[in-house]
């Protein structure tokens, strides 16, 4: 996804890389990403 907004319009990427906020929207999003790893690893873990 990122290389494709990067071919359409680098603007809208790049802003997140040079602005304070869009730094911590990227580590939010990364964070939340791994939490729904282990969430849905928990819910799909069945015991018989």
């Amino acid at each position: 996804m990122i290389a494709i907004i990067l071919a359409l319009n680098p603007d809208y990427f790049l802003v997140l890389l040079h602005e304070k906020a869009g730094q911590y929207m990227l580590m939010g999003a990364v964070v939340m990403q791994i939490v729904g790893i282990f969430i849905i690893r928990r819910i799909i873990d069945i015991k018989i």
